[in-house]
C-alpha cells in the first residue's frame, strides 16, 4: 500500500452502527471528488460487498485485561480520558506503510490524542453538549439504580462528557452533525463547524409519484425490534389502539416470537422478514412509502436520511436531530404521546404521501448526499490537504 501527503485518514470502524457507516460514507464523498482516502477498520468489521475504497486493518485493543489490576485500569477508562493508544499505533503502522496524513477524521472523541499534531477533525455527535444531556441519558441506558449496569451507565455518561469536551476543547476541528450542536459548540469558543452527515442511496424521481401504493406501504428496520432504545413495540401499540388496517407494514430486524405475538394479536397488517443485510434495506426503502421512527436517543438519524433519499416520506420524533432532518419530509409526533404518533402517520397516508415522498428525496439530495457532505468536509479540513476539486 502506498500513499502520499495528501492522504485523509477516517478512523475508526468496527461495528455496523451509525458511526460505523460515517466512516464508509465520509470515505466514499472524499474519493468521489478527487481526494485520496484511507478508512482505518478492525480486522472483523465487515463492509459492503461493493466497498473497493483503500482499507487499512487495525486492532483498537491488542491485549484482553491481565488481571484485576489491567481490569480496574480499563473500567477507569470509562471516566478518565487517556492517550488514545489507537492513534499512536496508528501513526506508526501508517509510517510503516509510507503513507503521511495531512488529517485524521476521527467518528469518535475517544480516538483524539492532543500529543498527535497531525490535523485531527472529530465528529460532535451528543446532544445538547451540556452535562445534563449527558446525565438524562443514564437512565434511558442502564436505569437509575444501584447495580452494575447502572454503575457502569454513570460511569459510560459521565466519562463521554469528559472524553467529548477534550476533544472539542482541543481539537483542531469539531464536525458537529446538527445545527443545534454546532450553535452550542461554537458559543462555548470551541472550533466547530456544521457538518450534515451524508449517504450515497438515491431513487430516481421521475418514479416516485407513481409509487405511492394502495394500500400504503410503510416500513420499519432495526437491527434489533426488541430493543426497548428503538420503541418498535411502543409504535406497534400505538397502531393497535387506531381501528384503520389501510396500510401494509413490513419490520426488518431480528425479534422475538413475543413481539410478532402482539402485532399478530392486534390483527395488525404486519410481516416480519428478520435481519436484512444493508443491500436489501436499501431496496426494501425503495419500494416502501413510509418510514416510522420511534427512537428518542439517537445522535443522529442515519436511517431516515437513507429512508428519504430512497424515496421515502419520514414519521419520527419532533426532537433534535430529526426535526433538522425531516423538515417537511414526512410528519413530526411529540415523541411520547401514541395518538401524536397515529395521527402523523395517517395524515402522511392521507393527505399528499407522494408530495412529500418528493420532498424527501429533494431535501435528501440538497442536505444529506455524498455531494453535500463532501462540500461541507471542504470547508472543514486544512485546504493543504483538501484542495479545490474540479465539479
Amino acid at each position: 500500500m502506498s500513499g502520499t501527503a495528501s492522504t485523509v485518514i477516517i478512523a475508526y470502524l468496527w461495528n455496523s452502527n451509525g458511526m460505523a457507516t460515517w466512516c464508509m460514507e465520509a470515505a466514499h464523498a472524499l474519493a468521489e471528488v478527487g481526494r485520496k482516502v484511507l478508512l482505518v477498520s478492525s480486522e472483523d468489521a465487515k463492509l459492503p460487498s461493493q466497498f473497493s475504497l483503500p482499507v487499512l486493518r487495525l486492532e483498537a485493543n491488542c491485549e484482553p485485561p491481565r488481571g484485576w489490576l489491567d481490569k480496574m485500569k480499563r473500567e477507569c477508562h470509562r471516566v478518565i480520558p487517556g492517550k488514545s493508544t489507537l492513534l499512536h499505533r496508528l501513526e506508526a503502522k501508517l509510517v510503516a506503510e509510507g503513507i503521511t496524513p495531512s488529517a485524521y477524521l476521527l467518528n469518535s472523541s475517544d480516538y483524539f490524542d492532543p500529543s498527535v499534531r497531525t490535523f485531527q477533525a472529530v465528529v460532535g455527535w451528543g446532544f445538547p453538549t451540556r452535562l445534563g444531556g449527558y446525565v438524562g441519558k443514564i437512565g434511558t441506558y442502564g436505569g437509575w439504580r444501584l447495580s452494575r449496569s447502572g454503575i457502569r451507565s454513570t460511569m459510560d455518561q459521565f466519562g463521554w462528557y469528559l472524553k467529548d469536551w477534550r476533544a472539542y476543547r482541543h481539537a483542531d476541528r469539531v464536525l458537529a452533525v446538527s445545527q443545534r450542536i454546532n450553535a452550542e459548540l461554537q458559543q462555548s469558543g470551541v472550533r466547530s463547524v456544521l457538518v450534515h452527515p451524508g449517504t450515497g442511496i438515491q431513487a430516481h424521481p421521475p418514479a416516485l409519484n407513481a409509487r405511492s401504493s394502495s394500500p400504503p406501504r410503510l416500513l420499519i428496520a432495526a437491527a434489533e425490534l426488541d430493543d426497548s432504545r428503538k420503541r418498535v413495540e411502543w409504535m406497534l401499540n400505538a397502531l393497535a389502539a387506531v381501528p384503520r388496517r389501510d396500510y401494509q407494514l413490513t419490520l426488518a430486524g431480528k425479534y422475538s416470537d413475543a413481539l410478532k405475538a402482539m402485532a399478530e394479536s392486534n390483527n395488525l397488517p404486519c410481516t416480519f422478514i428478520g435481519l436484512q443485510p444493508r443491500e436489501r434495506l436499501q431496496e426494501l426503502m425503495a419500494v416502501n412509502d413510509i418510514f416510522l421512527f420511534g427512537s428518542r436517543l439517537d445522535d443522529w438519524g442515519y436511517v431516515l436520511v437513507e429512508a428519504m433519499a430512497a424515496g421515502e416520506a419520514v414519521v419520527a420524533a419532533n426532537i433534535s436531530p430529526f426535526d433538522e432532518i425531516v423538515g417537511s419530509a414526512g410528519a413530526l409526533y411529540q415523541w411520547d404521546d401514541p395518538r401524536a404518533f397515529t395521527q402523523a402517520v395517517f395524515d402522511v397516508i392521507d393527505n399528499d404521501r407522494a408530495g412529500k415522498q418528493l420532498a424527501a428525496y429533494d431535501r435528501a439530495q440538497q442536505l444529506f448526499s455524498r455531494r453535500a457532505f463532501a462540500d461541507a468536509l471542504s470547508v472543514a479540513l486544512p485546504s493543504a490537504s483538501f484542495p479545490i476539486s474540479v465539479a
